[in-house]
């Protein structure tokens, strides 16, 4: 059973009842206490990330002087961040490129809505896509840290110039 005790367990847990012992608490550990999440290192971590959000654990940690595992730590729970991927889009459109874009589909809508019905069975259409031969950063280059509830970044597709195929594809109702 998932989250149970192992029966060695059991049988150190009873012996120490045995014994004497009273509470199901665990002992105090010796050991140093955990002082890397301290408000002076959230901020030295903080100030490399607002420069380059692209940096990793790694540089961090060498940067701050702590362990990976306390920027780790200090990255997702204090400072409430995480790492994701850009959202590659196709174009970066402003936003009077977007409008252009919803009027010319309301007028196509508008001329389908006017003419007859069986017209559109008679329609076809095509669309086409570039396809790169390889894509200029990683996907893990592409990653950078943002808060918990923000949008993840977008990103354009390559320029015009980089190696690429264009793919045509026709098609009507059947």
């Amino acid at each position: 059973m998932k989250g149970a005790l192992s029966y060695a367990g059991v049988r150190r847990w009873a012996q120490r009842f045995r014994l004497g012992r009273k509470f199901i608490e665990d002992d105090p550990r010796p050991g140093a206490p955990i002082t890397a999440a301290s408000p002076i290192k959230s901020c030295a971590i903080k100030k490399p990330i607002d420069l380059d959000p692209h940096i990793t654990i790694r540089e961090l940690s060498n940067s701050v002087g702590i362990s990976m595992g306390s920027v780790d730590h200090i990255l997702r729970s204090q400072l409430k961040l995480t790492k994701v991927c850009a959202k590659w889009v196709p174009h970066l459109l402003t936003k009077a490129q977007k409008e252009t874009r919803v009027r010319c589909c309301r007028n196509l809508l508008k001329s389908y809505n006017e003419c007859d019905p069986g017209r559109l069975f008679v329609t076809v259409t095509g669309d086409e896509t570039w396809v790169q031969y390889n894509t200029p950063f990683s996907k893990q280059a592409n990653k950078m840290w943002i808060g918990k509830h923000s949008d993840p970044p977008m990103i354009p597709r390559p320029d015009f110039r980089s190696s690429r195929i264009m793919y045509c594809i026709f098609f009507d109702v059947k």
